[in-house]
């Protein structure tokens, strides 16, 4: 069952030490304003240092590519994401990549496909029907033709600022593609998940909307792994398998009923007195 707590706001400073510790932010480029963020407790459910134990528990992988090459990534990157389920995207890909759509030497039109992406697909044994195949095959294509004629750059951050180029490619998909093609820890992935668990933790900031403010999330979230000694790519990993894995879990974590609820985070520097928000704690 799943019962409504009170989520623990101290009311004094004789209580900071369930807080944890209290961290700063350094200011992105665009921004002038220093951010604060108490770490918390890893007992305390969607607290910072709630995930860094949970991420420091974590085996890392032997790597995060799921393509075989930078253009692959793209491809598969681009075939998953918002919309799309991690195992429909994968069986889009894999179909793609059979018929030599990511081949160094193939010409492909956004119409040839668009046609490949309206065959079914097999997908735990059920025959899936893939959901954008206009929209991504034209990026698909845009892609391979953005990879064909110029040279990526060597430094992770240029080279996902060069993968935004691509018109439909966003610094999200980008950041994924970079992440998993170079195990890169020099980009975060900010997608909803992300942004919905550091804003509970206190790490972002509630008025922060994506895309417009990704890279103060960004470099907010950067410095939150370099705080917790860990490599963002894990920590980014092991966030978002979690939320994305059980819509019951996320909701117990961020302490809302439905996400459309403000998000409030664990620990408030702002306003200490005010009257604790609500967690939901599985039990």
């Amino acid at each position: 069952m799943t019962i409504t707590a009170p989520r623990l706001t101290m009311q004094t400073p004789a209580h900071n030490s369930l807080r944890g510790e209290l961290r700063s932010i350094a200011p992105s480029t665009r921004s002038n304003t220093p951010r604060q963020y108490w770490a918390g407790l890893a007992w305390q459910l969607g607290s910072a240092a709630f995930w860094e134990s949970a991420a420091s528990a974590v085996e890392a992988p032997a790597s995060f590519k799921l393509g075989g090459s930078l253009l692959e990534e793209l491809g598969v990157c681009l075939l998953g994401g918002f919309g799309v389920p991690f195992e429909l995207g994968n069986a889009a890909f894999e179909q793609l990549r059979a018929e030599g759509v990511f081949a160094d030497s193939g010409r492909w039109t956004p119409e040839q496909v668009e046609e490949l992406l309206l065959v079914p697909l097999s997908v735990r044994g059920r025959q899936r029907r893939y959901r954008f195949p206009r929209q991504r095959a034209a990026r698909i294509v845009a892609g391979i033709d953005h990879l064909r004629d110029n040279e990526a750059p060597a430094d992770d951050v240029e080279l996902r600022d060069w993968l935004t180029r691509i018109v439909g490619v966003g610094p999200k998909t980008a950041s994924w593609v970079v992440r998993n093609n170079r195990s890169s820890d020099q980009v975060a992935i900010i997608d909803i998940h992300i942004a919905r668990a550091g804003t509970v933790a206190g790490v972002f900031d509630p008025d922060w909307v994506l895309p417009r403010d990704y890279l103060e999330f960004e470099n907010a979230f950067l410095q939150w792994a370099a705080h917790a000694g860990l490599r963002a790519a894990m920590l980014d990993a092991c966030i978002w398998s979690r939320m994305a894995r059980s819509e019951r879990d996320a909701h117990d974590i961020l302490g809302v009923r439905n996400y459309s609820e403000t998000l409030l985070p664990v620990w408030d520097v702002r306003d200490t007195q005010t009257e604790p928000s609500k967690l939901s704690i599985s039990v």
